[in-house]
C-alpha cells in the first residue's frame, strides 16, 4: 500500500477576524447620540423646541454611524442601537409634518416621547458599550 498523501490542515475552526472587531468610533457614536437625546431633552425642557432643528440631524447622524459599524462588524446590538436613534428622529419629523404641529404644539409631545425613548434606548446603549469590548485589555 502507498504511504497516504500529507495534506494541509484547513482549520474550520478558527474564523476570521479581519472586519469583525468593531470600532470605537461606531460605539462612541451611539453613546454620544444617547447622550446628545438626554441634553436634547433638558434643552426643550429648560429653554426652546427649536432647539431639535440642530440635535435632530446631529442624533440622525449618529444613528447613521451606528447602523454603519453594526452592518461592518456584523454586531446586532449596534445596528438596533443605530436603527432606534434614526427610527426615533423619522417619528418626530413626521409626526410634526403629518399632524401639522407647531412649536407650540409639538413641544409637549417631544418632552413626552423623548423622556420615554431617553429612558428606553439607555439600557441598549449600555449593553452596546459593554459588549463592544472597546477600551477593555486583553
Amino acid at each position: 500500500m502507498a504511504d497516504p498523501v500529507p495534506v494541509i490542515p484547513l482549520q474550520y475552526a478558527t474564523a476570521e477576524t479581519r472586519g469583525r472587531r468593531v470600532s470605537a468610533v461606531f460605539v462612541a457614536c451611539v453613546a454620544g447620540g444617547w447622550l446628545a437625546c438626554g441634553a436634547t431633552w433638558l434643552l426643550i425642557w429648560l429653554w426652546d423646541i427649536k432647539v431639535v432643528l440642530v440635535a435632530g440631524p446631529l442624533i440622525f447622524a449618529a444613528g447613521l454611524a451606528g447602523l454603519a459599524g453594526g452592518l461592518r462588524a456584523r454586531a446586532a446590538w449596534l445596528l438596533a442601537a443605530g436603527t432606534a436613534h434614526c427610527s426615533v428622529c423619522a417619528l418626530f419629523v413626521a409626526l410634526v409634518n403629518l399632524l401639522d404641529w407647531g412649536p407650540h404644539q409639538a413641544r409637549e409631545p417631544f418632552l413626552l416621547m423623548g423622556a420615554a425613548y431617553c429612558v428606553l434606548a439607555l439600557p441598549l446603549t449600555i449593553m452596546t458599550v459593554r459588549r463592544s469590548g472597546v477600551g477593555r485589555r486583553t
